[in-house]
């Protein structure tokens, strides 16, 4: 086996300092797609739940709205009934 020179030597730590920096840059780049999965499955499922919440919300109003009706029908059965 050949001797190895200074410039042999410092092609070969370069060599492998990229190789590291590489391998550094995929991992990054695995652990952020993972994190964007993460970031996306959760902004779904907060879409899902204010979706369901104002649906819930709009049959309470509905509900709501549908009581009132009947207490003013009441109301102006009542009052007329105390003018007449």
């Amino acid at each position: 086996m050949a001797k190895k020179t200074g410039l042999t030597k410092a092609a070969e730590a370069i060599g492998s300092s990229i190789g590291a920096a590489e391998r550094t840059a995929r991992d990054a780049g695995k652990v952020a797609q993972s994190t964007a999965r993460e970031a996306s499955k959760a902004a779904s499922e907060i879409s899902k739940m204010a979706k369901d919440a104002s649906k819930d919300l709009q049959k309470k109003a509905k509900a709501l709205s549908k009581d009132v009706q009947k207490t003013q029908k009441k109301l102006s059965k009542l009052f007329a009934k105390l003018r007449g």
